[in-house]
C-alpha cells in the first residue's frame, strides 16, 4: 500500500511540477553557495562565465527539439552563475540594491536535440547608468556551434544605487563601460521606440 501511494505521489509530482528544474536549481544553488569569493579585477568582470545544460525530455516540444521557452529558462541559470562568479549579488545586497531583468531579444539558428549537452556562455557587453548590458550564448560540447544568441537588459534598482557605484565597488575603483556594440545601439533604439509607443496609446 505504501509503495502504491509513494508512486501515486510521483507520478503525480512530475505531472504537475517540473521536478528536474527545482532538482537542478537546488543544485546549482549549493554550488554556487560552496564557491569562495572574491574581489573580480577589470579583466574577469568582463570575462565570459560558463553555466552547463542538457536537453532533458521535459524541455522538448512535440518535434523533439528543446522548447523556445525552455532556452530563456536555461539563460537565468547562466546569469545567476554570472553574477555569483563576478561577486555582483553580494555587492548589491551590501549596497541594498537589487538586479531585475527588463528585456530580452534572442534568435534561434539551429535547434537543440534530446539529451544534447550544450553550454551557456554569458558576459557583458557594456553597461548604462540603470544596468548591465549582457550577451548569452548556446554553444554545443560537441560541435562548438552557437545554437541560439540573446541580447539581455539587467537593470540594477535600489535607492541611490546606480552602475558608476557599482561598477567601482565590484572592482575597487571607478570603471568605464565599454563602448556600445552596434546591435546593442540599434537595440536599445528599439526598446525606446516601443516604450515611446506605449506611452502615446496610455495617453490616447
Amino acid at each position: 500500500m505504501f509503495f502504491f501511494v509513494l508512486s501515486c505521489l510521483l507520478i503525480a509530482l512530475f505531472a504537475f511540477v517540473d521536478v528536474w528544474y527545482f532538482v537542478r536549481g537546488i543544485k546549482f544553488g549549493v554550488e554556487l553557495l560552496s564557491k569562495q569569493r572574491k574581489r573580480s579585477s577589470k579583466d574577469e568582470i568582463l570575462s565570459v562565465s560558463r553555466a552547463n545544460g542538457m536537453v532533458l525530455p521535459s524541455d522538448i516540444d512535440m518535434w523533439w527539439h528543446m522548447n523556445n521557452s525552455k532556452y530563456l529558462r536555461e539563460m537565468d541559470f547562466g546569469r545567476i552563475k554570472f553574477f555569483s562568479d563576478k561577486d555582483v549579488r553580494t555587492i548589491l545586497s551590501r549596497l541594498k540594491g537589487r538586479l531585475a531583468l527588463s528585456a530580452i531579444s534572442i534568435r534561434y539558428r539551429r535547434s537543440l536535440l534530446l539529451w544534447q549537452r550544450f553550454t551557456i556562455e554569458t558576459k557583458i557587453l557594456c553597461w548604462k547608468n540603470d544596468g548591465f548590458y549582457l550577451e548569452q550564448r548556446f554553444v554545443g560540447d560537441s560541435d562548438k556551434f552557437i545554437y541560439a544568441i540573446a541580447l539581455v537588459k539587467m537593470v540594477v534598482r535600489g535607492e541611490g544605487v546606480n552602475m558608476d557605484v557599482v561598477m567601482e565597488n565590484i572592482v575597487g575603483e571607478s570603471f568605464l563601460s565599454p563602448p556600445l556594440p552596434p546591435e546593442v545601439k540599434c537595440w536599445m533604439n528599439s526598446i525606446a521606440e516601443s516604450s515611446e509607443g506605449l506611452k502615446k496609446e496610455r495617453t490616447r
